[in-house]
């Protein structure tokens, strides 16, 4: 039995359990809100290789799903290293020591956005045939490629709005046949330390 107090309540009467239960109408927007608010914060994603190495593969992230805009991606040191083969969007790349990306051609390409340090922290190693895309309007507060590892680039690469460099290398960046433009950074576009 459902007995309607006003527009703003609702009372539900289980005659078999004779349990009461009232809610407030108004709030489930609010709710649904809120709910759509704490599962769209940003979250680490850290890549598994559990099943093999196709990035999109939900199985192979923890926790088990696809990265999106707003996730820092991590990609250790595992035995089935990623490789990326279309689109991802994320919001940073951290690659450890000994963890290792490929990002192929013709249609790997990673844009990154909105990251609170580096787009990029490269300690393992990165090879790119296919584009990167890093800003874009999307801010990046520190460095857009901050290199501590192997990068070496075949394909494409963009760097804009970064707080500073646009690529910071610490040791080994090779741009053998490849692209790269980089342009509005608070500091130098290529600094080798």
């Amino acid at each position: 039995m459902k007995n309607s107090i006003n527009s703003a309540i609702e009372t539900t009467f289980d005659s078999g359990s004779g349990v009461i239960a009232s809610f407030n109408m108004k709030a489930i927007p609010f709710l649904l809100l809120m709910v759509v608010a704490i599962t769209s914060q940003a979250a680490t994603r850290t890549w598994t290789g559990f099943t093999n190495s196709d990035w999109n593969n939900p199985d192979n992230w923890s926790p088990s799903g696809f990265p999106n805009p707003s996730d820092d991606i991590v990609i250790p040191d595992v035995t089935n290293d990623p490789v990326l083969s279309n689109t991802a969007t994320i919001k940073s790349l951290t690659i450890e020591s000994g963890g290792y990306l490929t990002i192929s051609a013709p249609n790997g390409s990673l844009h990154i956005g909105d990251a609170s340090n580096n787009g990029i922290d490269n300690a393992g190693q990165l090879d790119n045939y296919g584009s990167i895309l890093i800003g874009q309007n999307l801010s990046i507060t520190s460095q857009g490629i901050s290199n501590d590892g192997t990068f070496n680039n075949e394909g494409t690469i963009t760097i804009s709005d970064c707080g500073t460099d646009g690529i910071y290398n610490n040791d080994t960046f090779s741009n053998d046949g490849g692209t790269v433009n980089i342009d509005d950074t608070g500091g130098k576009a290529l600094y080798n330390d």
